[in-house]
């Protein structure tokens, strides 16, 4: 099994351990309770000891593993692929000595199993419970011979921690999770030691047993279905449908005597007891046969559906001494069988098993009925909205819904609009964790609210606390109101402070130059951070500083997957020249010309910030401020599309010209190979200019292959970038978009879109800004996956250095220029010089 695995297991098997613990706390005891005058409180804290703590201790680690497991899905652990790292919350834990509350439980189950051994010597009792819960058939019985077995489960669970301890700890990938289970293994050994001293009698001998007894029953699909097979093959003169289709769990077997209702013939019988039949069997007498063929080891006698089986404990129902170790077993209209035992330590292992199987069902119905009854006395603890302004409820006032056009997920509301107070409500909410709506609020956020009034709103989100009139003591002395709080800590403050905290730290991750660039407030959200002391917030603090370190080292993933493709990055193709002064079109291969301009565009394309996209800002009067990166890459382009364009024209001969044009055709064609779609505009820009598509001689020169690069830039923009648009759809990054089409489409939803949502007072026009974020999100895809290509800075150099508009006063004069060359070296209805 993978470490994923095991996690998955502990999480399902700690889930059911908890529900077996509500069981004994809400149905046990509580029903026992009511016989006050028999089962007085301190014989019930005899008999269940310290529960409420093992509880307790239960659905904290739960809820810590949990938490664990939403960082992970939530794609933290910085490049550890998502791998839940749950050992800091056992390591937790079992250095603060909770786990020491098994201790305290083992040291008093010997006095809990006397007393409840003790009940079935009093008749009064008996009959008494025999009336305690009428919706459980044979809660007596399960009280005498089922409690016990039950009270026996916190102490093998206790053991089960450290198996599966020792499981994570040898699965797990990371160095530090190994240390934290290392250290919960350490630490919780005198436990272990202690339940091995206290509670030797108690434990099975055999593996086998341990299991049965776990909650749920053995462990294992494939076990089960191996044992079940097994007991097909050992029985002879089987009909009807096999055991696998009629049971899905084996209880126990072993040999009884055994007497048909009215006879007084008693026989012996072999029982499988399954969860739904019990297997009536005599030994084969026939003789084993020497051939490949085995012989059964049983003859099947008699098969009872165990949901239609009534079951007796003879031994409370007479005084006949014949039958003190005696139980029936009845199907419904059906002669009953009567099962004699020879020892009282078997008589309560069959009823034991028998009456689970019976009640266990009525049981789980009784405990959730309980639960909701429950429910509806526990009054809802949230602060006033004086107290906390974001107690305010969902009106159509302050929040609006669309409806989801994916069924799948419904179960997550799409906002439309909001206050900017309810759309922070929405990004921590308490029961809904939606990542889109964190991913699509902290792109588009600036648009409509500052990073520093953001950063406050999340402070005064985190400091949800206790409304006063709760803080009474006497108010705390009702028990409801006590789970009252409790939920209130558990199910609404805390979910709370941990999506505030993962709504920062993927802030932090993803748009850390907010922080960056304003020093006040990444002072603000150290100091923040710096003052959270609560435990189980500490590996959220601990993940936002890390994220925090490695943002201001400038420790960049895409740097880290450059650095790991270069032993595999093809040589560099060098041409005429290695000497920078002499770089040029015809010097330089035009392969390498176009890896080099595609690594530094790739680099000016993975530094564009989401926030540069929003709102058109790369259009606004603070352009250079709001969309630096930006406009960096749109430069160079520009640059570089002039700089061919006058390359072209500044030669006058027609040969060296058809030449220069064919290496920038091969540079397309690299470009193209290379998918740097904005590297394959620039260069057609270059070629359907004025100046450069009027040189008619130049370009039918070309090769028919050169000349295709024409038209295929030409069909790649057509039909609003319809064949670009599946082109880039179909293949693999990494790659460099042409940008120019995701910033018509933001313009276009930007100039249709409402800032205030029509017809509301005011309310934040959420779902345009949506649409824009699917745009940006399309564009990030393709900022993660870098090029397995060497960097050569000389090169590199060579181009960010070109300066196609010096000495011209702008882009028209420097047009007119390249024009008028253009005319010059290929005149109207004139034939070009030659070689």
């Amino acid at each position: 099994m993978k470490h994923d695995d095991y996690v998955k297991n502990f999480t399902s098997e700690e889930g059911r351990y908890i529900r077996h613990l509500d069981m004994l706390i809400k149905v046990y005891r509580k029903s026992l309770n009511e016989l006050s005058d028999v089962f007085t409180q301190d014989k019930l804290e005899v008999i269940f000891g310290n529960i409420d703590d093992l509880y307790e201790l239960s659905v904290l680690l739960l809820g810590m593993v949990e938490d664990c497991l939403e960082m992970a899905d939530d794609g933290e652990e910085e490049g550890k692929g998502k791998c839940p790292q749950i050992g800091s919350c056992f390591a937790e834990l079992a250095m603060n000595n909770e786990f020491s509350a098994f201790s305290v439980y083992v040291d008093n189950i010997d006095d809990a199993i006397k007393l409840l051994s003790e009940i079935r010597e009093t008749p009064e009792v008996l009959n008494m419970l025999s009336s305690l819960q009428p919706s459980i058939p044979m809660f007596r019985e399960a009280v005498l011979y089922v409690l016990h077995r039950d009270l026996l489960e916190p102490i093998y669970h206790c053991l089960y921690y450290f198996e599966i301890i020792q499981s994570l700890m040898h699965t797990s990938t990371d160095g530090g999770d190994k240390d934290n289970f290392s250290d919960a293994y350490g630490a919780m050994l005198t436990v272990k030691a202690h339940i091995d001293r206290a509670a030797s009698e108690h434990l099975p001998k055999r593996r086998e047993e341990l299991q049965r007894l776990t909650v749920g029953g053995a462990r294992g699909y494939h076990a089960t279905v191996r044992k079940l097979r097994s007991l097909q093959q050992s029985i002879d003169l089987w009909d009807g449908p096999g055991i696998s289709v009629l049971c899905t769990e084996y209880i126990m077997e072993g040999s009884v005597g055994f007497m048909r209702e009215g006879s007084k013939k008693k026989t012996d019988r072999h029982i499988i007891l399954l969860d739904g039949l019990a297997i009536c069997c005599k030994a084969h007498t026939a003789k084993k046969s020497s051939s490949s063929l085995q012989t059964p080891d049983w003859r099947l006698k008699e098969k009872l559906n165990m949901r239609k089986v009534e079951i007796r404990d003879l031994s409370l129902e007479t005084d006949n001494s014949e039958y003190h170790l005696a139980f029936e077993l009845k199907e419904k209209g059906q002669t009953g069988y009567v099962c004699f035992i020879n020892t009282d330590k078997e008589r309560n292992e069959w009823m034991a098993a028998l009456t689970h199987l019976q009640t266990r069902s009525s049981f789980d119905r009784l405990l959730d009925h309980l639960a909701k009854s429950e429910e509806q006395n526990i009054p809802e603890i949230k602060p006033s909205i004086e107290e906390y302004r974001f107690a305010e409820e969902d009106s159509e006032g302050n929040i609006v819904f669309e409806p989801r056009e994916n069924t799948a997920s419904a179960a997550l509301p799409l906002i439309k609009g909001g206050t900017l107070l309810k759309l922070v409500e929405r990004l921590t909410h308490h029961k809904l964790a939606d990542p889109a709506f964190v991913r699509i609020f902290l792109t588009t956020y600036r648009s409509f609210c500052s990073p520093a009034d953001l950063l406050k709103l999340l402070i005064e989100r985190f400091n949800v606390t206790l409304s006063n009139k709760y803080e009474d003591p006497d108010a705390r002395r009702d028990p409801h109101i006590r789970e009252g709080i409790r939920r209130f800590k558990r199910q609404y403050q805390s979910p709370i402070q941990l999506r505030v905290l993962n709504a920062i730290r993927y802030w932090v991750e993803h748009h850390y130059y907010d922080f960056q660039e304003n020093e006040g407030l990444l002072e603000e959200l150290r100091t923040f951070v710096g003052s959270i002391n609560r435990s189980n917030l500490k590996k959220w603090v601990e993940s936002i500083n890390r994220t925090l370190m490695r943002q201001r080292e400038g420790n960049d993933t895409s740097v880290q997957f450059d650095q790991s493709f270069y032993q595999n990055a093809p040589p560099v193709e060098w041409h005429q020249t290695r000497d920078p002064e002499e770089f040029d079109l015809f010097s330089l291969h035009p392969l390498e010309i176009a890896r080099q301009l595609t690594l530094l565009e790739a680099d000016y394309f993975r530094a564009i910030h989401s926030s540069e996209l929003v709102g058109c800002a790369w259009v606004k009067d603070q352009k250079e401020v709001t969309s630096p990166n930006y406009l960096r890459m749109a430069q160079h382009s520009t640059r570089v599309t002039y700089w061919l364009e006058k390359q072209i024209v500044s030669h006058e001969n027609l040969d060296e010209r058809v030449a220069l044009v064919s290496r920038i055709c091969d540079i397309y064609l690299a470009f193209e190979e290379m998918y740097n779609f904005n590297g394959m505009l620039e260069v057609h820009s270059a070629l359907i200019s004025a100046s450069v598509y009027r040189l008619e001689h130049t370009l039918k020169s070309l090769t028919p292959r050169r000349q295709q690069v024409l038209q295929d830039g030409k069909e790649l923009i057509e039909n609003h970038y319809k064949k670009y648009k599946e082109k880039l759809r179909s293949i693999n990054p990494p790659c460099v978009p042409f940008l120019g089409m995701y910033l018509s489409d933001i313009l276009f939803i930007e100039e249709g879109g409402k800032h205030v949502l029509l017809g509301t007072d005011g309310l934040i026009n959420f779902g345009y800004r949506r649409k824009v974020a699917e745009v940006i999100g399309e564009i990030q895809q393709y900022q993660n996956q870098p090029y397995c290509l060497q960097a050569v800075p000389s090169i590199q150099t060579f181009f960010q250095r070109l300066m196609p508009l010096q000495g011209f006063s702008n882009n028209l004069e420097l047009e007119g220029y390249i024009y008028k060359l253009s005319t010059s070296i290929e005149p109207k209805n004139q034939q070009p010089k030659k070689a």
